[in-house]
């Protein structure tokens, strides 16, 4: 494994995951919401993760999205070749792979590659020194073509406050440790919480604290070794973050979670009015974050330079051609708990009955005798609809689907032989979607062709899992069967309409 880089580890290899702000397909979608242009997600585009991980959401993306050129680097060769094996499952051309550090990437000869139009990073800012935060930067800078997108997402004052002490203790406690960095975090960790336990005040007096505290217990010790025992983590201050990318030639364009854009569900009514005057967006979202209590942002930027803000008929013309297709259950990690409820409200009724039968046009809905009063008043129902992980936006040309097939079939068999798997790619959505065990073991079993088809899909799923995990009982258990009750006449026609995959029933 790799040594430590500038005091971030890597001993241990990170976890597997996908983020949905990390879509073209999503920033395009939030930044039309917002009066802004992007680039086209339906057409040719460059994309580029700094600190890519073990390269799942790349590929993943890469899978979802064929027509468009996908690179990811990340400092730790470990990570680089699983993510290479990844893109070797798929036979994934449009995704590159490259060992750097942040400081070698920014000093790269400008000839060597060409401007992406979207570069993301989850889970690495925050994580890293003030001089690879400004290579970081510095990159952007060189790299992105004008009016491409950033996404960066960090832990930020005021609402990660309290994380700050624990985040101190918890290093002291690992640097006195013994063992490996798991075993050294999963002490530390342990030592923390019996403090809280025995009574400590300031842990005992925050019950909601040391209940995180007990919950994480229960996760892999990786992740307490890359989200807290990193040398440099701090939680980041927004007034700053906004003004060093505003230095660095990029444009504060807004959240990649769409209730941050909405005053009404984002921020307590009386404050407001206080914010909607103040000067520049560093101040203004720094305050902003203050008002809402925020602990982790989703920004996007965007490069100067490009196309100006859309003008109102423009505006509404991006509008009118969006479009949303429900998605499937499990709902989304990423899924905003303040969007869902404000989705419950009866002015979202036939919006929601009408996913439930297919996807819908802002166009057509807004015609409705429901909205056709104040059709704009859609652009935030819309918003918040994806917000709450209901629906996602569509591409507006459905790219092949056999390279997402492809992956999603590893991806499965990767999943049952234990592999913390929780995604498929998704191409009409230029993304993933959320998927349980149960559900790829029932469409492994669909692909193969396992058991009779007169059979319950859940004993064919089973079955199929059994294969690749031969300790499993014989029989299904209730609960793996109740999983799979709406898969035939819920999930699957809502994976093949996405092209997660390809109909393989008699």
């Amino acid at each position: 494994m790799q040594a430590d880089l500038d005091g971030y580890t890597g001993e241990v290899g990170y976890a597997e995951r996908f983020h949905r702000g990390t879509a073209p397909a999503w920033l395009h979608f939030v930044a039309g919401g917002l009066g802004r242009s992007a680039p086209d997600p339906s057409r040719p585009y460059r994309w580029c993760e700094l600190g890519c991980g073990p390269g799942l959401g790349a590929a993943l993306l890469a899978a979802a999205n064929p027509h468009a050129a996908f690179h990811a680097v990340d400092f730790n060769p470990a990570h680089i070749s699983a993510g290479r094996a990844w893109a070797a499952s798929a036979a994934l051309g449009n995704l590159s792979f490259q060992q750097s550090s942040f400081a070698d990437l920014a000093q790269a000869p400008a000839g060597q590659r060409e401007p992406y139009d979207y570069i993301v990073l989850t889970g690495v800012y925050a994580w890293v020194s003030p001089s690879n935060q400004q290579a970081i930067r510095a990159f952007v800078r060189r790299f992105l073509a004008p009016g491409g997108l950033v996404y960066l997402s960090y832990p930020c004052y005021p609402g990660m406050t309290e994380m700050v002490p624990v985040r101190n203790l918890l290093r002291e406690y690992a640097r006195a440790a013994d063992g490996d960095a798991p075993r050294r975090a999963a002490t530390a960790l342990a030592q923390l919480r019996a403090l809280g336990h025995a009574g400590a005040p300031w842990l005992a007096s925050r019950p909601e604290l040391l209940g995180a505290l007990d919950d994480a217990a229960g996760r892999d010790p990786a992740y307490l070794v890359h989200d807290l025992l990193a040398e440099h983590w701090q939680v980041q201050h927004v007034g700053q973050v906004v003004g060093d990318w505003t230095d660095g030639g990029c444009s504060w364009l807004g959240a990649a979670q769409p209730a941050d854009n909405i005053d009404a569900i984002a921020l307590p009514a009386q404050t407001g009015p206080l914010l909607a005057g103040l000067p520049g967006a560093a101040l203004r979202e720094s305050a902003r974050a203050f008002a809402a209590n925020q602990a982790l942002r989703h920004d996007i930027y965007q490069r100067v330079g490009g196309p100006p803000r859309l003008d109102e008929p423009a505006h509404r013309q991006a509008l009118l051609r969006q479009r949303l297709h429900r998605l499937p259950a499990p709902r989304d990690q990423a899924a905003d708990a303040r969007a869902l409820a404000a989705v419950s409200a009866p002015y979202f009724g036939p919006l929601r009955q009408a996913l439930a039968r297919e996807a819908i046009r802002y166009d057509r809905c807004a015609a409705w005798p429901s909205y056709a009063a104040q059709p704009g008043e859609l652009n935030a129902a819309f918003q918040l609809l994806a917000g709450a992980g209901i629906a996602h936006p569509i591409l507006h040309a459905a790219p092949d689907p056999r390279p997402a097939q492809a992956l999603n079939l590893a991806l499965c068999r990767a999943a049952l032989q234990g592999r913390p798997i929780q995604w498929l790619a998704a191409p009409a959505l230029g993304s993933a979607i959320s998927a349980s065990l149960a559900q790829m073991a029932a469409w492994l079993a669909l692909h193969e062709g396992a058991g009779s088809g007169a059979a319950p899909i859940a004993d064919r799923a089973w079955q199929a899992w059994r294969r690749l995990s031969a300790a499993l009982p014989a029989r299904p258990t209730a609960a793996f069967a109740h999983a799979l009750a709406d898969f035939e006449n819920e999930v699957l026609p809502c994976w093949l309409r996405l092209g997660v995959a390809a109909d393989r029933r008699p």
